[in-house]
C-alpha cells in the first residue's frame, strides 16, 4: 500500500533522460513490490560493476600494449646495438686492411680503407682519430687524411684566402669544394688539353687557368669564361690574383710580369728580363710581389697602380717556386736543391735547409714545402726552425699543398 502506482515526471532540474529512468524505475518497483530506491540503488551497484569490468579490461589492454612497446623498443636496441657492433666489426677491419696495405706501399688502396673507416667512425659519433690510426701514424711515420678525394689526373690545387673553397685541377676540368660543408660545388670544364698555369682568387669566386699564350678566368657560380684578348705573344709560366685590388698578374716565357686590371680590362707590363719567369707570387696585402727567373734572378718589388718599383734583388739561384709571407716581410724559395728563407724588406738571407724543394706556400707565419719525394716540412718562418715533417706516399709527380683556416687541415695532392 505504501508502493506508489505513478512516478512524478514533471520538467525538473534533472534531464529528461534522469526523470525518464526514474519513472521506469518507479513503475518497475511497483510492479515488483518493491521500494523505488532499492531498485535505483541495485540499478547503481549494476552501473558500478559494469563501470568497473570495462576499467579493469581499459588496463589490461593497456598493460598488454606497454609490454609489446616493451618489447619492441628493446628489439630495437638490439637490433641498433648488433648494427653498431657489425659496424665497428667492419671499422676494425678497414683499419686492419688499411696498415695491410700500406706496410706493403699500397697506399692507395690503403689510404681508401682508412677513409671509408673513418667515415663510418663519423656516422656512429666516435672520435676522429682513435688510437688504432695513431698507432698507424706513429708507426708509418705520416699523417693519415681525413678525406679522401680520388680524380684522375691532378695536376694542382689552391684554396680560397679564408679556406672555405678548395680548387683541384683534374683532367681538362676544375672541381670546386666547399670545405666546411665537405661537398663539391662546382665543376668548370676547361677546352686546354693540359693547364700550364693555375690559380684561385683569394674570396673563392674564380679560377685562372692558363695554356700556352691563352689566359682565361672562370667563374665558380656559373662557369662563365673572360680573357685578356693578346695577353702575350709567349707561353705564360705563372699566374696569381690580387687580394683587395681586382687584378690578375702573370708572366710568361719572354721574361714579363703582366698586370691585368679586371676593372678596365688594361693589361700592363710591370717587369721584364731577357729571360723565362718560373714563378710569382703576390703578397697577401697587395703591397708586394715576388719574381723568380730561369737566370738566377729574383727579385721582390712594391707594387704601384701600374708598376713594380724599388726592386730588392735575392741571390736565390734558378728557383722553381717563389713565395711571400702575408704581410710581404719573409720570402721562400725553392730550387729542388735548397729551401732558404730571406728578409724580404731588406734582402737579407735568413736560413737555408737542404730539401729538394719544388713547392712553398706560406700559412701564416709557418712555410711549407713540400719536396721531390712528396715530403711535406713546415718550418717557423721567424726562426727558420723545422716545426714538422709529414712523409708521404711514394710519387713521382710535384707534391703540391693548400691550407684552410676555415677547417685548420692541410690539402695535399700527391701523383697523378
Amino acid at each position: 500500500a505504501d508502493i506508489p502506482l505513478a512516478a512524478d515526471a514533471r520538467p525538473g532540474p534533472d534531464s529528461a533522460r534522469v526523470r525518464r529512468n526514474r519513472v521506469r524505475l518507479a513503475v518497475v518497483a511497483a510492479i515488483l513490490g518493491l521500494q523505488p530506491d532499492e531498485l535505483i540503488r541495485r540499478h547503481q551497484q549494476r552501473q558500478v560493476r559494469t563501470l568497473v569490468a570495462l576499467s579493469m579490461l581499459s588496463l589490461g589492454i593497456a598493460a598488454v600494449m606497454i609490454g609489446l612497446a616493451i618489447a619492441a623498443v628493446t628489439q630495437r636496441d638490439r637490433a641498433r646495438s648488433e648494427e653498431r657492433r657489425a659496424q665497428e666489426q667492419l671499422i676494425e677491419s678497414k683499419l686492419q686492411q688499411g696498415g695491410a696495405l700500406i706496410g706493403a706501399e699500397r697506399w692507395q688502396e690503403g689510404l681508401a680503407a682508412f677513409d671509408r673507416a673513418r667515415s663510418l667512425m663519423q656516422e656512429l659519433g666516435m672520435p676522429r682519430l682513435p688510437l688504432a690510426l695513431k698507432m698507424v701514424e706513429a708507426e708509418q711515420r705520416t699523417l693519415l687524411p681525413y678525406r679522401y678525394i680520388e680524380l684522375a689526373r691532378v695536376a694542382g690545387i689552391a684554396t680560397s684566402y679564408d679556406g672555405s673553397r678548395l680548387a683541384v685541377l683534374a683532367e681538362k676540368a676544375i672541381h670546386v669544394f666547399d670545405v666546411k660543408l665537405d661537398r663539391k660545388i662546382a665543376t668548370l670544364q676547361t677546352d686546354e688539353s693540359a693547364i700550364d698555369a693555375f690559380a684561385f682568387s683569394d674570396d673563392g669566386s674564380m679560377v685562372a687557368t692558363a695554356n700556352g699564350a691563352r689566359l682565361r678566368l672562370l667563374a665558380v657560380a656559373d662557369g662563365e669564361s673572360i680573357a685578356p684578348g693578346d695577353a702575350t705573344d709567349s707561353d705564360i709560366t705563372a699566374v696569381d690574383f690580387a687580394f683587395a685590388v681586382p687584378r690578375v698578374f702573370f708572366s710568361d716565357t719572354a721574361g714579363r710580369v703582366h698586370a691585368w686590371n679586371l676593372e678596365t680590362g688594361q693589361l700592363t707590363v710591370i717587369a721584364e728580363r731577357a729571360s723565362p719567369i718560373t714563378d710569382i707570387r703576390v703578397a697577401k696585402n697587395d703591397d708586394r710581389l715576388a719574381v723568380g727567373w730561369r737566370d738566377g734572378t729574383t727579385i721582390v718589388c712594391r707594387l704601384g697602380e701600374g708598376s713594380c718599383t724599388d726592386n730588392v734583388d735575392f741571390d736565390a739561384g734558378n728557383v722553381s717556386s717563389v713565395a711571400l709571407s702575408e704581410d710581404g716581410r719573409w720570402l721562400a724559395t725553392g730550387d729542388g736543391r735548397f729551401l732558404r728563407m730571406w728578409d724580404a724588406v731588406r734582402g737579407g738571407f735568413l736560413s737555408e735547409s737542404p730539401l729538394g724543394t719544388t713547392h712553398v706556400e706560406f700559412i701564416g707565419d709557418v712555410v711549407v714545402a713540400s719536396e721531390l719525394e712528396g715530403d711535406v716540412t713546415a718550418f717557423d718562418a721567424d726562426t727558420g726552425l723545422q716545426m714538422a715533417r709529414f712523409p708521404a706516399p711514394p710519387t713521382l709527380a710535384k707534391t703540391q699543398v693548400a691550407f684552410s683556416r676555415e677547417r685548420l687541415a692541410l690539402f695535399a695532392s700527391y701523383d697523378n
